[in-house]
């Protein structure tokens, strides 16, 4: 794989806000690279972090805008900008 020059490919780069099925509003980034794309990737974070994963997420949204990949990090509910209070998942998990 050969580096990529990140200067020539400048993603566009948007703060958004959404609702999850439950009504609460969460924050995230969304990147999109500078052409047209039909890829993208959604960035999850682990528990008691953000949706910038202490700067590993946003390096790798860049470089996979780079490579032609849209990419999608958001605050998981009750963390970073997003509302609600952190807890599992109201669905039962099987």
């Amino acid at each position: 794989m050969q580096p990529v020059d990140l200067g020539k490919h400048m993603p566009s780069e948007s703060t958004i806000t959404f609702i999850s099925l439950v009504g609460l509003h969460l924050v995230g980034d969304l990147t999109i690279p500078s052409s047209p794309t039909d890829l993208g990737v959604v960035q999850v974070h682990g528990g008691g972090v953000t949706r910038q994963e202490a700067g590993f997420f946003d390096r790798e949204a860049a470089g996979l805008a780079a490579a032609g990949v849209a990419t999608l990090r958001f605050d998981l509910r009750g963390h970073g900008e997003s509302g609600g209070k952190q807890k599992t998942s109201p669905w039962p998990v099987s």
